[in-house]
């Protein structure tokens, strides 16, 4: 069975290649079945990022972590990077994938991509990562492209 660093490697790896390429199909076809349907905008924000970001680099940071185990029935492989793009702007990513899902194999792939603007120390009052292990279920691609005007309450999901 692969350690969580290998897979968190494994799942920057993949990301950072389809960004670094600016391959919006590919991008999008690394979600879960589960995220693509539960975010019907999910392919204008993949295009969004894509346009932000695309032919950027990511650097790998040094946190990453799992949620759950083969006994609980999912296991989430949670991982962040640093995303320079070819303007030189830097974004912060928090990337939830999805390695094993007994009772919904559909879960399985890319979960969740958080992208914010670097640094999340800069983040308002009131922003958070999400986090399986709070039990929240978010799907798909949240971007916040500027912080200027941003409300936890009103805008989660700004871009």
């Amino acid at each position: 069975m692969m350690s969580v660093e290998e897979a968190s490697a494994d799942c920057l790896k993949e990301v950072s290649f389809l960004i670094q390429n600016s391959d919006t199909d590919s991008f999008l076809a690394a979600f879960s079945e589960k995220a693509r349907s539960e975010d019907p905008e999910l392919a204008a924000k993949a295009e969004k990022v894509i346009s932000l970001m695309g032919g950027g680099t990511m650097s790998e940071e040094d946190f990453y972590m799992s949620v759950g185990s083969i006994s609980s029935g999912a296991i989430y492989v949670v991982s962040f990077a640093t995303i320079t793009a070819p303007d030189g702007t830097k974004w912060q990513i928090h990337i939830t994938d999805c390695t094993y899902n007994k009772e919904d194999p559909s879960q399985v792939g890319l979960k969740l991509i958080e992208i914010i603007p670097y640094s999340d120390w800069d983040a308002p009052k009131g922003f958070g990562w999400y986090s399986e292990a709070s039990g929240q279920s978010h799907f798909g691609i949240r971007l916040i492209t500027s912080w200027e005007g941003w409300d936890p309450y009103t805008s989660p999901y700004t871009w």
